[in-house]
């Protein structure tokens, strides 16, 4: 990790001695931090396609699957570490094209909608 690196290099004294450990502090609640708002956009998007109006039932449902979703997918975290090197590039082009799949079903929701009112 860069960031990491960066912090350990740094021999000043003895008053930065411990500047690794909070910059994997910092670095672990933006883990958490990253995570939490890609769950709730999640959350969003699923209620926005479902047509409700509050994604409470979706953060409640998925929120509990998604524990255990990844234990039925990966046995431990060095597995996910290891098939997570494997697919690198895969999931590169996935996730650069799911903007464009969101994009797309706007478009497709709103003809919905046009050709709805019309009738």
């Amino acid at each position: 990790i860069p960031l990491l690196e960066t912090l350990l290099s740094i021999h000043i004294g003895m008053i930065f001695t411990n500047l690794d450990s909070m910059g994997v502090f910092i670095m672990f609640v933006g883990g958490f931090y990253k995570t939490a708002i890609h769950f709730f956009a999640f959350s969003i998007v699923m209620t926005w396609m479902v047509g409700k109006r509050k994604p409470n039932w979706v953060i409640a449902i998925f929120g509990l699957l998604l524990p255990i979703l990844a234990l039925f997918q990966f046995e431990s975290l060095e597995h996910q570490r290891w098939k997570g090197m494997e697919a690198g590039v895969y999931n590169i082009v996935v996730y650069s094209l799911i903007p464009v799949f969101l994009l797309i079903l706007a478009f497709v929701k709103k003809w919905n909608e046009r050709k709805g009112k019309k009738k």
